[in-house]
């Protein structure tokens, strides 16, 4: 019985996820830049997203108030509000529930790690080895507080002379780039000077 109910459950949230992902737009769609342009007042999600408490969210998010959003499928929106207003709170409890656990998983022990792996990297990706535990705990760092790891590396191995000349070589380039704009014999004056503008108010890092 424990493992039918458990069976039933997982079924449940696949159909709600499967709902959800149906609502969403192809790949190609989505490369559209006019079909993303889509304009949100913060009352037009009430009004064109309905089931989902967006009240709730955005003052949560910090949002609350008028804001301007762009939001880049309006009817995904629309059908994932839909979802979660039709889904029984068991089926939401389940699904954030495997959210949760799916999120963690590549930071748990072994089991989890490779179960994780085999799904996100193996089936949905065709990535037949997961990568060196090492190089995983790199990249994790890295993401997490790559910034301060940064300015440890720059102060041990990045000496001022070092920065120096790379201003020096961006210069260059700059310099380099804005003669071959003045010269370019395919572009009228006024473009020219726009190309031109642009490239002086590039700003190295």
């Amino acid at each position: 019985a424990g493992e039918q109910d458990g069976a039933a459950r997982a079924k449940a949230v696949l159909d709600f996820e499967t709902r959800i992902a149906e609502a969403q737009w192809t790949r190609v769609d989505s490369r559209d830049s006019d079909k993303v342009y889509n304009p949100f007042l913060r009352t037009d999600f009430d009004s064109k997203a309905p089931g989902f408490d967006w009240k709730a969210y955005f003052t949560a998010a910090g949002l609350e108030g008028p804001h301007d959003f762009l939001v880049s499928q309006p009817s995904a929106i629309a059908g994932a509000s839909s979802a979660i207003a039709a889904a029984p709170l068991a089926v939401l409890k389940d699904y954030l529930w495997i959210q949760t656990l799916d999120g963690a998983a590549p930071y748990l022990s072994k089991a989890f790690v490779d179960a994780n792996f085999a799904f996100h990297g193996t089936v949905l990706n065709g990535t037949p080895e997961n990568r060196a535990r090492w190089k995983r705990a790199v990249d994790l760092v890295k993401s997490s507080m790559g910034d301060a790891v940064g300015e440890k590396y720059v102060a041990r191995y990045f000496p001022p002379e070092a920065k120096a000349a790379a201003d020096r070589l961006v210069r260059n380039i700059i310099a380099a780039w804005d003669k071959r704009l003045q010269n370019l014999s395919w572009m009228d004056p006024r473009t020219k000077a726009e190309a031109r503008a642009k490239l002086a108010a590039f700003r190295p890092k």
